[in-house]
């Protein structure tokens, strides 16, 4: 007996795939790397902090979260 696949909404999901976070987001995918990769000169930390699970780069909700306060400021 297999495991069914589940159906989680998106916006129940406390990580997300870089192209859904783009989405979110309303931006591109290759934006979110951007700013992945970029530091923040303030404190030196990725402007989107992200995670790597397993091979997979995520993004969590609250980093979306803290990352619009901090341009919409």
């Amino acid at each position: 007996m297999g495991m069914a696949k589940l159906h989680i909404a998106l916006q129940e999901k406390m990580l997300l795939s870089i192209e859904e976070a783009a989405a979110v987001l309303g931006i591109g995918r290759d934006l979110v790397y951007k700013l992945i990769s970029e530091l923040d000169p303030s404190t030196g930390q990725a402007r989107l902090y992200s995670v790597k699970v397993g091979r997979r780069r995520m993004v969590s909700r609250r980093a979306l979260e803290k990352f619009v306060e901090g341009v919409a400021v």
